[in-house]
Protein backbone atom coordinates (compact mmCIF):
# COMPACT_ATOMS: atom_id res chain seq x y z
CA UNK A 1 0.00 0.00 0.00
CA UNK A 2 2.92 2.74 1.11
CA UNK A 3 4.50 1.68 -2.56
CA UNK A 4 1.00 2.16 -4.71
CA UNK A 5 1.00 5.55 -2.29
CA UNK A 6 4.33 6.90 -3.27
CA UNK A 7 3.48 5.83 -7.18
CA UNK A 8 0.85 7.74 -7.19
CA UNK A 9 2.62 10.79 -5.58
CA UNK A 10 5.75 10.46 -7.88
CA UNK A 11 3.04 9.98 -11.31
CA UNK A 12 1.31 13.29 -10.07
CA UNK A 13 4.46 15.56 -9.02
CA UNK A 14 6.13 14.05 -12.50
CA UNK A 15 2.58 14.94 -14.62
CA UNK A 16 2.58 18.13 -12.73
CA UNK A 17 6.20 18.71 -13.81
CA UNK A 18 5.86 18.20 -17.66
CA UNK A 19 2.48 20.06 -17.57
CA UNK A 20 4.21 23.09 -16.21
CA UNK A 21 7.18 22.86 -19.12
CA UNK A 22 4.92 22.37 -21.47
CA UNK A 23 1.95 24.83 -21.23
CA UNK A 24 1.75 28.79 -21.01
CA UNK A 25 -0.73 30.11 -18.44
CA UNK A 26 -3.83 31.49 -21.16
CA UNK A 27 -5.57 34.09 -19.38
CA UNK A 28 -8.27 34.72 -22.13
CA UNK A 29 -9.08 33.62 -25.19
CA UNK A 30 -12.22 33.76 -27.25
CA UNK A 31 -12.04 31.29 -30.09
CA UNK A 32 -14.65 32.95 -31.97
CA UNK A 33 -12.94 36.57 -32.02
CA UNK A 34 -9.24 35.57 -31.99
CA UNK A 35 -7.07 34.90 -35.40
CA UNK A 36 -6.32 31.23 -34.24
CA UNK A 37 -3.21 29.78 -35.10
CA UNK A 38 0.00 29.17 -33.11
CA UNK A 39 2.39 32.11 -31.59
CA UNK A 40 6.23 31.60 -32.06
CA UNK A 41 8.73 33.97 -29.67
CA UNK A 42 11.32 34.48 -28.17
CA UNK A 43 11.70 33.34 -24.19
CA UNK A 44 14.42 34.90 -21.82
CA UNK A 45 12.97 33.41 -18.53
CA UNK A 46 16.47 31.98 -17.86
CA UNK A 47 18.87 34.67 -19.27
CA UNK A 48 21.40 31.58 -19.93
CA UNK A 49 19.28 29.15 -20.95
CA UNK A 50 16.79 31.45 -24.05
CA UNK A 51 14.42 29.09 -26.03
CA UNK A 52 12.19 30.05 -29.09
CA UNK A 53 8.76 28.99 -28.45
CA UNK A 54 6.01 28.21 -30.28
CA UNK A 55 2.53 27.68 -28.28
CA UNK A 56 -1.44 26.63 -29.76
CA UNK A 57 -4.14 29.05 -28.62
CA UNK A 58 -4.36 26.51 -25.00
CA UNK A 59 -0.78 27.36 -24.46
CA UNK A 60 0.61 23.96 -25.09
CA UNK A 61 3.75 23.72 -26.70
CA UNK A 62 3.94 22.07 -29.98
CA UNK A 63 7.76 22.89 -30.90
CA UNK A 64 10.42 24.60 -29.10
CA UNK A 65 14.22 25.22 -29.68
CA UNK A 66 17.18 25.79 -26.58
CA UNK A 67 19.94 27.89 -27.73
CA UNK A 68 22.41 26.10 -27.06
CA UNK A 69 25.59 27.38 -24.78
CA UNK A 70 27.99 27.92 -27.19
CA UNK A 71 25.37 30.53 -28.71
CA UNK A 72 25.49 32.77 -25.97
CA UNK A 73 28.73 34.55 -25.66
CA UNK A 74 28.41 35.97 -22.03
CA UNK A 75 25.45 36.32 -19.61
CA UNK A 76 24.43 39.95 -21.38
CA UNK A 77 23.62 37.82 -24.89
CA UNK A 78 20.22 38.17 -25.28
CA UNK A 79 17.50 36.11 -27.80
CA UNK A 80 15.64 39.16 -29.43
CA UNK A 81 13.91 38.84 -33.15
CA UNK A 82 12.27 35.48 -34.10
CA UNK A 83 11.25 34.50 -37.27
CA UNK A 84 8.98 31.84 -39.00
CA UNK A 85 10.06 31.84 -42.71
CA UNK A 86 7.94 30.40 -45.91
CA UNK A 87 10.59 27.39 -45.85
CA UNK A 88 9.15 26.12 -42.52
CA UNK A 89 12.90 27.31 -40.87
CA UNK A 90 12.64 29.62 -38.15
CA UNK A 91 15.34 33.03 -37.87
CA UNK A 92 16.59 34.86 -34.98
CA UNK A 93 19.17 36.59 -33.82
CA UNK A 94 21.24 36.85 -30.47
CA UNK A 95 22.73 40.30 -29.23
CA UNK A 96 26.57 39.64 -29.07
CA UNK A 97 26.03 36.56 -30.62
CA UNK A 98 24.97 36.46 -34.32
CA UNK A 99 21.95 35.50 -37.00
CA UNK A 100 20.89 31.73 -36.94
CA UNK A 101 18.47 29.43 -39.22
CA UNK A 102 17.63 26.46 -37.95
CA UNK A 103 14.83 23.63 -39.77
CA UNK A 104 12.42 21.43 -37.05
CA UNK A 105 15.38 19.49 -36.18
CA UNK A 106 17.34 22.45 -34.81
CA UNK A 107 19.50 22.03 -37.22
CA UNK A 108 22.02 25.05 -38.43
CA UNK A 109 21.05 25.64 -42.30
CA UNK A 110 22.57 29.03 -42.25
CA UNK A 111 24.54 31.64 -39.97
CA UNK A 112 25.96 35.26 -39.40
CA UNK A 113 27.84 35.99 -36.79
CA UNK A 114 27.48 39.62 -35.70
CA UNK A 115 27.87 40.39 -32.05
CA UNK A 116 26.28 43.78 -32.83
CA UNK A 117 22.71 41.96 -34.65
CA UNK A 118 20.26 43.49 -32.52
CA UNK A 119 16.13 44.42 -32.07
CA UNK A 120 15.28 43.01 -35.39
CA UNK A 121 16.11 40.69 -38.21
CA UNK A 122 14.50 39.90 -41.36
CA UNK A 123 14.59 37.43 -44.47
CA UNK A 124 14.18 39.35 -47.49
CA UNK A 125 12.53 38.19 -50.96
CA UNK A 126 15.72 37.99 -52.49
CA UNK A 127 17.24 35.56 -49.82
CA UNK A 128 19.42 38.23 -48.37
CA UNK A 129 19.25 39.20 -44.77
CA UNK A 130 18.28 42.71 -43.10
CA UNK A 131 19.24 43.64 -39.54
CA UNK A 132 19.46 46.38 -36.81
CA UNK A 133 22.45 47.25 -35.03
CA UNK A 134 21.08 48.66 -32.42
CA UNK A 135 24.13 49.80 -29.33
CA UNK A 136 26.77 50.57 -32.01
CA UNK A 137 28.45 54.19 -32.04
CA UNK A 138 28.63 57.15 -34.35
CA UNK A 139 30.19 56.11 -37.88
CA UNK A 140 29.08 52.39 -37.51
CA UNK A 141 26.63 50.92 -39.57
CA UNK A 142 23.09 50.92 -37.62
CA UNK A 143 21.45 48.76 -40.74
CA UNK A 144 23.09 45.71 -42.66
CA UNK A 145 22.41 43.37 -45.40
CA UNK A 146 23.72 40.49 -45.94
CA UNK A 147 23.42 37.95 -48.66
CA UNK A 148 23.34 34.40 -48.52
CA UNK A 149 26.95 34.07 -48.33
CA UNK A 150 27.61 36.82 -45.38
CA UNK A 151 28.51 39.47 -47.90
CA UNK A 152 27.39 43.16 -47.35
CA UNK A 153 25.21 43.73 -49.95
CA UNK A 154 24.01 47.50 -48.43
CA UNK A 155 24.47 49.47 -44.42
CA UNK A 156 23.19 52.97 -43.41
CA UNK A 157 25.24 54.74 -41.21
CA UNK A 158 23.03 57.97 -41.28
CA UNK A 159 25.76 60.09 -40.90
CA UNK A 160 25.25 62.10 -44.56
CA UNK A 161 21.55 62.66 -43.03
CA UNK A 162 21.95 63.05 -39.44
CA UNK A 163 26.16 64.25 -38.63
CA UNK A 164 24.02 67.72 -38.23
CA UNK A 165 22.32 69.46 -34.82
CA UNK A 166 20.79 68.40 -32.91
CA UNK A 167 21.61 64.85 -33.77
CA UNK A 168 25.51 64.82 -33.75
CA UNK A 169 25.99 64.15 -30.40
CA UNK A 170 23.48 61.96 -29.40
CA UNK A 171 24.07 59.44 -26.98
CA UNK A 172 22.31 56.83 -25.46
CA UNK A 173 22.22 54.61 -22.05
CA UNK A 174 25.17 52.49 -23.67
CA UNK A 175 26.89 55.17 -25.39
CA UNK A 176 25.66 54.51 -28.63
CA UNK A 177 24.41 57.12 -31.22
CA UNK A 178 21.04 56.35 -32.94
CA UNK A 179 19.35 52.81 -31.28
CA UNK A 180 17.98 51.23 -34.90
CA UNK A 181 15.59 49.25 -33.17
CA UNK A 182 13.42 48.34 -35.82
CA UNK A 183 14.02 47.76 -39.74
CA UNK A 184 11.47 47.13 -42.72
CA UNK A 185 12.12 46.69 -46.51
CA UNK A 186 9.44 48.09 -48.39
CA UNK A 187 8.29 46.84 -51.99
CA UNK A 188 9.80 49.86 -53.48
CA UNK A 189 12.86 49.07 -52.59
CA UNK A 190 13.13 51.72 -49.33
CA UNK A 191 14.03 50.71 -45.80
CA UNK A 192 12.21 51.85 -43.08
CA UNK A 193 13.51 52.66 -40.23
CA UNK A 194 12.54 53.10 -36.45
CA UNK A 195 15.55 55.69 -34.48
CA UNK A 196 15.04 55.69 -30.59
CA UNK A 197 17.22 57.58 -29.56
CA UNK A 198 15.81 60.35 -31.94
CA UNK A 199 12.63 59.85 -32.09
CA UNK A 200 11.95 58.93 -35.08
CA UNK A 201 10.98 56.53 -37.72
CA UNK A 202 12.59 57.36 -41.45
CA UNK A 203 12.43 55.81 -44.72
CA UNK A 204 15.58 55.68 -46.73
CA UNK A 205 16.53 55.41 -50.12
CA UNK A 206 18.78 52.80 -52.03
CA UNK A 207 21.66 55.50 -51.90
CA UNK A 208 20.80 56.41 -47.56
CA UNK A 209 18.84 59.43 -47.92
CA UNK A 210 15.59 60.09 -46.04
CA UNK A 211 12.48 60.03 -48.52
CA UNK A 212 10.21 60.51 -45.01
CA UNK A 213 9.68 60.84 -42.02
CA UNK A 214 8.10 61.05 -38.39
CA UNK A 215 9.11 62.54 -36.17
CA UNK A 216 8.33 62.16 -32.08
CA UNK A 217 9.11 64.41 -29.19
CA UNK A 218 9.97 63.69 -25.82
CA UNK A 219 10.24 65.27 -22.45
CA UNK A 220 13.09 65.22 -19.90
CA UNK A 221 13.70 61.31 -18.61
CA UNK A 222 12.06 62.93 -15.25
CA UNK A 223 8.66 63.00 -17.56
CA UNK A 224 8.92 60.54 -20.63
CA UNK A 225 4.83 60.91 -21.78
CA UNK A 226 6.29 63.80 -24.19
CA UNK A 227 4.01 64.71 -27.10
CA UNK A 228 4.03 64.00 -30.39
CA UNK A 229 4.58 66.51 -32.97
CA UNK A 230 2.34 66.82 -36.06
CA UNK A 231 -0.70 67.00 -33.28
CA UNK A 232 0.28 62.65 -32.96
CA UNK A 233 -0.36 60.88 -29.43
CA UNK A 234 1.84 61.07 -26.39
CA UNK A 235 4.51 58.73 -25.79
CA UNK A 236 8.45 58.54 -26.98
CA UNK A 237 10.72 55.34 -27.23
CA UNK A 238 8.75 53.89 -30.48
CA UNK A 239 9.11 50.30 -31.44
CA UNK A 240 7.96 47.68 -34.54
CA UNK A 241 6.25 50.69 -37.10
CA UNK A 242 4.37 48.88 -39.26
CA UNK A 243 3.03 50.23 -42.56
CA UNK A 244 -0.67 49.59 -43.06
CA UNK A 245 -2.42 49.47 -46.77
CA UNK A 246 -4.48 51.94 -45.90
CA UNK A 247 -2.31 54.74 -44.89
CA UNK A 248 -1.38 54.39 -41.31
CA UNK A 249 1.30 53.31 -39.10
CA UNK A 250 0.76 50.87 -36.65
CA UNK A 251 3.38 51.33 -33.89
CA UNK A 252 4.25 50.44 -30.00
CA UNK A 253 5.59 53.19 -27.86
CA UNK A 254 7.36 51.64 -24.17
CA UNK A 255 6.72 55.49 -22.50
CA UNK A 256 3.80 55.42 -21.30
CA UNK A 257 3.54 51.53 -23.24
CA UNK A 258 0.33 52.43 -25.57
CA UNK A 259 0.28 51.28 -29.04
CA UNK A 260 -1.31 53.70 -31.56
CA UNK A 261 -2.08 54.05 -35.32
CA UNK A 262 -1.38 56.82 -37.04
CA UNK A 263 -2.54 57.95 -40.24
CA UNK A 264 0.70 59.11 -41.94
CA UNK A 265 -0.68 61.94 -44.27
CA UNK A 266 -2.00 63.85 -41.39
CA UNK A 267 0.80 63.21 -38.31
CA UNK A 268 -2.47 62.52 -36.14
CA UNK A 269 -3.40 58.96 -34.05
CA UNK A 270 -6.46 57.72 -35.65
CA UNK A 271 -6.56 55.08 -33.05
CA UNK A 272 -4.99 53.97 -29.51
CA UNK A 273 -4.88 50.93 -27.00
CA UNK A 274 -3.77 51.32 -23.45
CA UNK A 275 -3.69 48.42 -21.51
CA UNK A 276 -4.85 49.84 -18.04
CA UNK A 277 -8.09 50.57 -19.42
CA UNK A 278 -8.46 46.97 -19.94
CA UNK A 279 -6.96 46.27 -16.55
CA UNK A 280 -4.00 45.01 -17.72
CA UNK A 281 -0.03 46.46 -15.93
CA UNK A 282 1.61 46.65 -18.83
CA UNK A 283 5.82 46.89 -18.29
CA UNK A 284 7.28 46.62 -21.75
CA UNK A 285 5.74 47.25 -24.55
CA UNK A 286 7.95 46.64 -28.08
CA UNK A 287 6.10 44.73 -30.61
CA UNK A 288 2.76 44.78 -32.22
CA UNK A 289 1.80 43.48 -35.46
CA UNK A 290 -1.75 43.29 -37.00
CA UNK A 291 -2.81 40.42 -37.79
CA UNK A 292 -4.93 39.26 -41.07
CA UNK A 293 -8.34 39.30 -39.20
CA UNK A 294 -7.56 43.04 -38.31
CA UNK A 295 -6.99 41.95 -34.79
CA UNK A 296 -3.25 43.40 -33.32
CA UNK A 297 -1.24 40.75 -31.33
CA UNK A 298 1.26 43.10 -28.99
CA UNK A 299 4.21 41.98 -27.09
CA UNK A 300 4.71 43.11 -23.23
CA UNK A 301 7.55 42.67 -20.91
CA UNK A 302 6.25 39.08 -19.62
CA UNK A 303 2.80 38.35 -21.39
CA UNK A 304 1.47 38.12 -25.09
CA UNK A 305 -2.10 40.36 -26.19
CA UNK A 306 -4.15 40.18 -28.78
CA UNK A 307 -6.87 42.62 -29.19
CA UNK A 308 -9.76 43.51 -31.47
CA UNK A 309 -10.17 46.50 -33.22
CA UNK A 310 -12.24 47.91 -30.41
CA UNK A 311 -10.05 47.00 -28.04
CA UNK A 312 -11.43 43.53 -26.71
CA UNK A 313 -8.91 41.54 -25.21
CA UNK A 314 -9.49 37.86 -27.10
CA UNK A 315 -6.54 36.20 -26.02
CA UNK A 316 -4.01 36.93 -23.52
CA UNK A 317 -1.01 34.05 -22.36
CA UNK A 318 0.98 35.45 -19.26
CA UNK A 319 4.98 33.98 -18.58
CA UNK A 320 5.47 33.95 -14.87
CA UNK A 321 9.04 34.53 -13.34
CA UNK A 322 10.26 37.27 -16.10
CA UNK A 323 12.96 39.64 -14.41
CA UNK A 324 14.97 42.66 -15.02
CA UNK A 325 18.74 41.86 -14.06
CA UNK A 326 21.29 45.09 -14.07
CA UNK A 327 18.50 47.14 -15.54
CA UNK A 328 18.60 44.84 -18.81
CA UNK A 329 15.40 43.19 -19.94
CA UNK A 330 14.83 39.61 -19.86
CA UNK A 331 11.83 38.70 -20.93
CA UNK A 332 9.72 37.99 -24.14
CA UNK A 333 10.96 39.79 -26.64
CA UNK A 334 9.39 39.53 -30.40
CA UNK A 335 6.25 37.27 -31.06
CA UNK A 336 4.62 36.30 -34.57
CA UNK A 337 1.25 34.60 -34.65
CA UNK A 338 1.34 32.08 -37.42
CA UNK A 339 -2.05 30.97 -39.21
CA UNK A 340 -3.48 27.07 -38.72
CA UNK A 341 -1.99 24.59 -41.05
CA UNK A 342 -4.08 23.44 -43.22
Amino acid sequence: MLAYRFFVVFFVVLFSLQASAGTFDIKEYSQSRAYNGTTVFSLNTNPRKPKVVEVDMQGNVVWQYQIPSSFMNNNKSLLMDVERLENGNTLFNINQSGIYEINTNGDIVWQHKDADTSHDVDRLENGDTLYARGWVKKGEAHVVEVNSNGDIVWQWDGLSEFDVEPYADSRGEAGEWMHVNAVTRKANGNTLISIRNFHMVVEVNQDGKVVWQQTFKCKERSNRTGIFHNKSPKGCRQHEPELQDDGTMLIAVRAPHKIYRIDLEEGESVWGFDSRDVGIKSKTIRDVDQLPNGNVLIQDNNKLIEITSDGEVVWLLKVPGLHWKNRTPRSLYKAQRLPLKN
